[in-house]
C-alpha cells in the first residue's frame, strides 16, 4: 500500500504505530531524498490483504500529524486481492 502528503517529519516508528493496530507489517519504507529527508510517501506491506484493506479504509482521508493522508492499494497489492 501506498501513504502520500504525509508530513516531512514521519518516522518509520510512527507509521508503524498508524498502521500496526489493523495487523500484522511486513515492512514499512519511506521514499527520502539524498539528505535522508521524507518525501512525504511510505511504503506499508501487510502480511495479509484483508489488514491492508481495512487500514485503507479506515485511515484513507484521514488526519495524521496536521496532515490528511492519501492510503491506496499498491498496483502488487490490488494483484494480491484477485
Amino acid at each position: 500500500m501506498v501513504i502520500v502528503l504525509l508530513s516531512l517529519q514521519i518516522s518509520k516508528s510512527d507509521l508503524t504505530a498508524l498502521f500496526q493496530p489493523f495487523g500484522p507489517i511486513c515492512s514499512v519504507g519511506t521514499r527520502d531524498d539524498d539528505e535522508a529527508i521524507s518525501s512525504g510517501t511510505a511504503f506499508i506491506n501487510f502480511f495479509n490483504t484483508h489488514s491492508a484493506e481495512q487500514a485503507r479504509l479506515v485511515l484513507d482521508n484521514s488526519c495524521f500529524q496536521g496532515r490528511r493522508l492519501k492510503v491506496s492499494v499498491s498496483a502488487e497489492d490490488s494483484n494480491k486481492l484477485s
